[in-house]
């Protein structure tokens, strides 16, 4: 383990990382995201016309490649965050999902009228996330999970009522086994 000395005047409580791409949560003051590395399909979520030459590395044509230093991504405070092959995915302090990065196998759950690159951190806003509080967010090559709790329970899926008339009936078993039943 080496320390990332540019990281080092940070707190961090959350590092994640894509394929060519990295991001940290810090704490303290205000919650920042920190984001670094290559920055070709919007993984990064900033604009790279924003960026210091300086910061950055060209490929042979002159193109920006890669962000070698860790940059704030102003706007959202962020909770939890997880990174994709060139995608990732938070859940802000107030519960919302967004989603930024390359989106072709719509990884980013913005659905199939979103662009292939999501340049910024967006919304996520569909039936699985509408009315629920986001409190987990992770990633992998073509794919996301969102983890969260519904506003309303009574209005999810997932009956909690049904449940706990499942969990009364397989108690009751339990004890009529342990009274001397069958």
């Amino acid at each position: 383990p080496t320390v990332v000395q540019r990281l080092a005047g940070y707190a961090i409580v959350q590092i994640s990382a894509g394929e060519h791409h990295s991001t940290a949560l810090t704490e303290g003051g205000e919650l920042l995201l920190l984001v670094w590395g290559r920055l070709d399909s919007g993984q990064l979520g900033i604009d790279p016309a924003a960026l210091s030459a300086d910061d950055c590395v060209r490929d042979a044509r002159g193109n920006l490649r890669y962000l070698r230093t860790p940059h704030a991504d102003p706007g959202i405070r962020f909770s939890t965050i997880g990174c994709g092959t060139d995608h990732n995915i938070a859940v802000s302090m107030e519960g919302q999902a967004y989603s930024w990065g390359f989106s072709g196998s719509y990884q980013t759950g913005l659905g199939p009228d979103a662009d292939d690159e999501i340049m910024t951190p967006t919304g996520v806003e569909n039936t699985a996330t509408r009315g629920v509080r986001m409190t987990f967010a992770a990633a992998g090559g073509q794919f996301s999970i969102l983890a969260g709790v519904p506003a309303d329970p009574a209005n999810c899926s997932y009956s909690c009522a049904d449940a706990h008339v499942n969990d009364a009936d397989t108690n009751d078993d339990e004890e009529a086994v342990e009274e001397g039943g069958d």
